[in-house]
C-alpha cells in the first residue's frame, strides 16, 4: 500500500497497525532530522520523534495530502522541536551527526569531526536552516513553511549559518 492508501485505511478503520507501518517507513528520517536539530542529543531526539508521531496520529484527519506524507511528518517534527527548544534554556550542544547527503566514505575522518564541531558551534536557528536546506534539500520557501518563519528570516539564518559554519571550520574570525 502507498502512504496515501495507508492514511485512508487508518482514517477509515482506526487501524493502529497500519499507522505503525507508516511510522516504520518514516521513522529513520524523522529521528535523523531530530538528532541533527538537537545537536546529537539522542534521548531528546527520540522523545521528540515519539511526540511527533503521536501528534501525527492524533491529527491524521488534518493531513490534506497536498504534499507528501513525509513532508507533513517533517513539518510536525520541526515544529515539535521548535516548541521544545523555546521551553529550554540554551545548553551546550552535543556533536551532531554528519548530514546524510554527504558521501561519508569520500570525506576524511578529520573532516567529519570538523563539520560536526562546526555545526555544534553555530546558533540553533542557523543550524536548523542549514540542516533543512542542505542535508534535506528543502527550498527556503519550504523551510519557511516547515518552521513558520518568514521567508526573509529563513534566508538570513541560512546565509549567516553558512558564514558562521565557515568561520567555525576555518577559525577565521574576520
Amino acid at each position: 500500500m502507498t502512504d496515501d492508501e495507508l492514511v485512508a485505511h487508518v482514517l477509515d478503520t482506526g487501524d493502529a497497525a497500519a499507522f505503525g507501518e507508516l511510522v516504520r517507513r518514516h521513522e529513520a528520517r524523522i529521528r535523523a532530522l531530530l538528532r541533527r536539530l538537537t545537536g546529537g542529543d539522542e534521548a531528546r531526539a527520540e522523545d521528540l520523534a515519539q511526540d511527533s508521531f503521536l501528534l501525527a496520529y492524533r491529527n491524521l484527519a488534518r493531513f490534506r495530502r497536498e504534499a507528501a506524507l513525509a513532508t507533513w511528518l517533517v513539518r510536525i517534527a520541526v515544529r515539535r522541536y521548535l516548541s521544545d527548544a523555546r521551553r529550554r534554556r540554551p545548553q551546550p550542544l552535543a556533536e551532531p551527526e554528519l548530514p546524510e547527503v554527504i558521501d561519508e566514505a569520500a570525506v576524511a575522518p578529520e573532516a567529519h569531526l570538523d563539520l560536526e564541531h562546526g555545526l555544534a558551534r553555530i546558533r540553533e536557528e542557523q543550524r536548523i536552516a542549514l540542516v533543512l536546506t542542505h542535508a534535506y534539500g528543502f527550498t527556503h520557501e519550504e523551510v519557511a513553511e516547515l518552521t513558520g518563519w518568514p521567508l526573509g528570516t529563513v534566508k538570513t539564518h541560512a546565509t549567516r549559518g553558512r558564514a558562521a559554519l565557515r568561520t567555525a571550520l576555518t577559525g577565521d574570525h574576520e
